[in-house]
């Protein structure tokens, strides 16, 4: 874990330091959350979504991704020429 120090500004505003924005990949204009454990302040990256997106990033969908990407390094996937070809694997 890396550790710096910043100065809280004018109308509370806090620079990361830059060390910490290079590590955490944090980019100008993105959106973080703050909370307060034990103490401390935690500051999170925030990334949204469209609802209608949301569906991939379920536990559910991730896990169906990593399994295929595994199948698919494995060489355990079949090729199709046409949808003709593919119709009697997708009816079982």
């Amino acid at each position: 874990m890396s550790n710096a120090i910043g100065k809280i500004a004018r109308h509370y505003q806090v620079t990361i330091p830059r060390n910490i924005r290079k590590i955490s990949g944090l980019k100008e204009g993105e959106l973080v959350s703050f909370e307060v454990r034990e103490g401390e302040i935690v500051i999170t990256p925030i990334y949204m979504v469209k609802k209608e997106q949301a569906y991939f990033f379920s536990k559910k969908w991730q896990k169906a991704i990593k399994k295929s990407e595994e199948e698919i390094k494995s060489g355990h996937y079949k090729t199709y020429r046409n949808v003709k070809e593919l119709m009697p694997d997708i009816e079982k």
